[in-house]
């Protein structure tokens, strides 16, 4: 679903392959809003999709200011910490995606971390066992809590 029904071009030029099929449905924002609610589709449930999305791109901008990867993940990792999940439930390939980066770099670096004794990697998580060794990678960024 694209946030773009809300804007005043809807155009998107979408790619798209799956494994079963699927099908595109295209509406503008009014109509998107107006089957949501014939529906009883709770709009929090609606917002918290498109915040996601937004969240995700400010991520990506966030983290092209760090020229290293390795500091990138160390954030991306302290970050999640910091939001209280000292056990993080993403792929390698899903860090990846969320730092600007390719898979196989991600993973390199995360076994650098685990063989430092930073993290504990296991199969589609991460657990944190020092968190300040991490920030220390990344240098001086501050944290506001709200």
């Amino acid at each position: 679903m694209g946030e773009e029904v809300f804007s005043e071009t809807h155009l998107r030029i979408v790619n798209a392959d799956a494994v079963t099929n699927i099908v595109f449905y295209c509406m503008d924002g009014k109509s998107l809003l107006s089957v949501c609610v014939q529906n009883n589709v709770n709009l929090e449930i609606l917002l918290s999709f498109f915040m996601k999305k937004i969240t995700l791109l400010s991520s990506l901008i966030f983290y092209s200011q760090f020229m290293k990867n390795d500091r990138k993940i160390a954030y991306y990792l302290y970050s999640n910490f910091k939001m209280g999940k000292k056990t993080i439930y993403y792929t390698h390939e899903q860090i990846a995606e969320t730092t600007g980066m390719n898979r196989v770099s991600a993973t390199k670096i995360l076994n650098d971390f685990e063989k430092k004794g930073l993290i504990e990697l296991n199969y589609k998580y991460i657990h944190i066992l020092k968190e300040k060794e991490l920030e220390d990678i990344f240098g001086l960024i501050s944290f506001f809590d709200f």
